[in-house]
């Protein structure tokens, strides 16, 4: 009718054209893609019905292998986003990670030309089987299940994509702290399945020790994630493990700022208080104020401290044994203020001739008698009864002749206590900057040694 028409008329009608369309757009709808034979047998099932048919089988269940002598190879990746936090005192590593699992589920094939070219389908969680790996060293209660689909491949490959929060246990060392790093295992294993029933490998990710941390802010950051190939034989009836090897370090800015930096600067006043006169109360004053100070401090700041059982960790040894030289600073500053000021009757009666010696007086020019007086009172020559007046006189002379010779005694008595003391006072002085610079460097070269 449309040739006709053409060739009586000698032009084409819209009407006669959209008819035309219409028809051809209803031809090709009706044909399906893919091969011939799935196009043109009306009982060929569909990818949802050949889908549907096998997840409700109870066989769906089961491992993926036709033959029940081969094991599932079972590929796992770990891509360990934060590290959330380690508890020091129960000794528990918290990360974040997103954890991948795949592996070949033989009857989970099609051919994409034969479906419409689908070549990947979602597929519920819980109707198909999956590997039971769990975390050997688990610390705590983990919810992890949070991925309900899987990813199928036409060619048989199922992934399944999970975030996990992995909270396991990991032997903690702090005797660096707060320099510390820590290397904690994460062995994952079958419940069920053993070694002829399943392999487990690690993906190339992991294989490469790689690692995503962009949301690692906190306090810990990693530094290292290893996969360890090297297992010990294995038998049969054993269940599969993989290991890895998480390595964390602290990050020390707080503790530097909050601890060791107040400590330093304490540590710098007392040395300055040397300054002042050892006779004076001022320097007593100012070490007992300093060695309170640091005192308060410490009781402030301990709960920064992490839980020690063996060994005490560096910075604690740092900060009591500051505390210690600030303790012995302020009892040598009360000893040697006693000692300057001469206020300390059993030192002047025991030690002092011996250490009058070493700032170079003898014991004859230091310690002077009363026989002078005596002997100038014996010599004088009996006055005449004439002379009253001047007997008073002379008797008054000799007075403070007396008085004169025992502030002369006093002050030469305490002129040299206080060198004695200056003396004693220089050479705790000179101890203390050498215990100071010695544990300084011990210390330094302890962290240093570990970083």
């Amino acid at each position: 009718m449309l040739l006709s028409t053409v060739r009586d008329t000698g032009t084409l009608p819209c009407s006669a054209v959209l008819l035309w369309v219409t028809h051809l757009t209803t031809c090709f709808t009706d044909i399906p893609c893919g091969t011939a034979d799935a196009s043109t047998d009306p009982a060929s099932p569909t990818l949802t019905q050949w889908l549907s048919s096998i997840l409700d089988s109870e066989a769906a269940q089961l491992r993926p292998v036709r033959d029940w002598q081969r094991s599932v190879s079972v590929r796992v990746d770990l891509n360990i986003r934060s590290v959330l936090d380690v508890d020091e005192k129960s000794e528990r590593l918290l990360l974040y990670v997103l954890y991948t699992q795949a592996w070949l589920n033989e009857f989970l094939r099609w051919d994409p030309g034969q479906f419409g070219g689908v070549q990947q389908v979602t597929l519920p969680a819980d109707k198909l089987w999956r590997p039971d790996l769990i975390l050997y060293e688990i610390a705590g209660l983990e919810d992890y299940d949070r991925s309900t689909q899987l990813s199928v491949i036409h060619n048989g490959w199922v992934e399944q994509y999970q975030p996990r929060l992995l909270e396991t246990s990991c032997p903690l060392n702090l005797f660096h702290f707060p320099l510390d790093t820590h290397t904690c295992n994460l062995t994952f294993m079958s419940q069920t399945h053993t070694v002829g029933e399943m392999e487990l490998y690690w993906g190339t990710g992991m294989s490469d020790g790689w690692g995503d941390t962009s949301f690692s802010r906190g306090e810990w950051e990693l530094i290292a994630i290893s996969a360890i190939t090297s297992h010990p034989q294995q038998r049969t009836h054993d269940h599969p493990t993989l290991r890895a090897q998480v390595t964390v370090r602290r990050r020390p800015l707080l503790y530097v700022v909050m601890l060791l930096l107040p400590t330093a600067l304490l540590m710098l006043l007392d040395l300055l208080s040397f300054l002042i006169p050892a006779y004076l109360k001022q320097r007593l004053s100012v070490t007992a104020t300093i060695f309170t100070g640091h005192f308060l401090f410490l009781i402030a700041v301990f709960t920064l401290f992490p839980p020690f059982t063996t060994k005490l960790p560096l910075i604690e040894v740092y900060l009591f044994g500051s505390l210690g030289l600030l303790g012995c600073s302020a009892m040598e500053t009360a000893v040697v203020f006693q000692i300057a000021n001469g206020r300390s009757e059993w030192f002047m009666k025991n030690i002092f001739p011996s250490l009058s010696l070493l700032s170079g007086r003898s014991q004859s020019e230091t310690l002077l008698t009363d026989s002078d007086g005596q002997q100038t009172a014996g010599g004088a020559v009996e006055p005449n009864e004439a002379l009253g007046l001047a007997r008073s006189l002379l008797s008054d002379l000799a007075r403070i002749g007396q008085d004169l010779r025992s502030i002369r005694q006093e002050q030469s008595r305490l002129g040299t206590c206080r060198e004695v003391g200056c003396s004693v006072d220089r050479g705790y002085l000179y101890l203390h900057c050498l215990v100071l610079m010695v544990g300084g460097t011990a210390l330094l070269a302890q962290w240093n040694k570990h970083a």
